[in-house]
């Protein structure tokens, strides 16, 4: 079933996109100058979990050796040499928890702290952003004196979050959404290629060049209203009648939805991200900016109080249509409006 892939099958195969991170690393390795950090970012469900896992199969293989060898040791968790921690400890070998803290961490470090042999030892962080305030000084130290051979696989959603003495001691590696036709191919190795050709194709707007998306997204029932909702914040300004916008709120926001609901604060987020990358791309006033930031600061309220107090959510939906943003609309601010007036 699709829904049961790991970033850490397939390791022994190639990844699809990325090609300038592999460069960057296979260059890194060639001059056998390869940083002892390395900070995977990019998007949620790009791929920066499945390129850490193939790293860490890639550098564990000693010369010679077979990568497939050494990628059934890490699926089956016992490979002596890595290490992994994740916030939600679904892979093998790995120990999951909602934040990772700092016993943890300190787990790694001393199974770490003697020399094994061995050419290296990978840890993987998954993602670094979920370490706790002294889970990050734990980290921070080691990056500062960092033992001989281990390399950190730091994979992060949202670098900002992380403190800068940790973003300043690694080397950065920025990975960006596949085109189609890598995704189709990453599509299809997830287990996703028989579905039908429709379903394909609304999966592909959806995903927008991550396929991790389109896995959380296949199997969807309520898929077309994800890519509805999707086409009505891509409506000019005005072009949304108050019944299209009712229509799917209502059924987006349903209880027991979640699924939906999810993707749908997925998308509405990637529509916000690229409206403020065309408009500094852009000669925008930088009101527009300001009021771009305005409209992410108060849907983040919004989303936030909608979830932890069980709010409606069907109203929630109505206002990130109605306040979607929408660079050179000549109507009043929308982090300004009320919604239902």
């Amino acid at each position: 079933m699709a829904d049961a892939w790991h970033p850490s099958q397939g390791l022994e195969r190639d990844l699809y996109g990325h090609s300038a991170a592999k460069t960057l690393i296979d260059g890194a390795i060639a001059r056998r100058r390869l940083h002892h950090a390395i900070l995977l970012t990019g998007p949620c469900g790009i791929g920066k979990a499945t390129f850490a896992w193939r790293l860490a199969a890639r550098l564990l293989a000693e010369d010679g050796e077979d990568v497939a060898a050494t990628s059934r040791l890490l699926l089956a968790g016992t490979h002596p040499d890595f290490a992994c921690l994740e916030a939600d400890g679904n892979g093998p070998g790995r120990a999951g928890t909602k934040d990772i803290g700092v016993d943890a961490v300190r787990g790694i470090l001393r199974r770490f702290a003697h020399a094994s042999g061995r050419p290296r030892r990978v840890a993987i962080l998954d993602p670094v952003d979920a370490l706790n305030t002294n889970a990050a000084n734990a980290l921070l130290k080691t990056l500062e004196e960092p033992p001989a051979g281990v390399v950190w696989l730091l994979v992060s959603h949202v670098p900002g979050r992380l403190p800068a003495t940790i973003r300043s001691r690694a080397l950065h590696v920025r990975l960006a959404p596949l085109d189609d036709d890598d995704t189709r191919r990453a599509i299809a190795e997830l287990g996703l290629g028989d579905i039908p050709a429709t379903d394909l194709e609304t999966l592909l707007h959806l995903a927008d060049g991550r396929p991790g998306r389109a896995l959380a997204l296949a199997g969807d029932d309520d898929l077309g209203d994800v890519e509805a909702f999707a086409a009505l914040l891509e409506a000019p300004a005005n072009a949304v009648s108050g019944a299209q916008l009712l229509a799917i709120a209502d059924r987006i926001g349903k209880r027991g939805n979640d699924h939906a609901f999810s993707a749908m604060l997925d998308v509405w987020a990637t529509h916000l991200a690229k409206t403020v990358k065309d408009a500094r791309a852009g000669d925008v006033d930088p009101a527009v900016l300001a009021e771009l930031a305005g409209l992410w600061d108060k849907a983040g309220r919004q989303i936030r109080d909608t979830t932890i107090f069980n709010l409606d959510r069907a109203r929630l939906a109505e206002f990130l249509i109605e306040a979607r943003p929408v660079v050179g609309r000549q109507n009043d601010c929308p982090a300004d409006r009320d919604p239902r007036h």
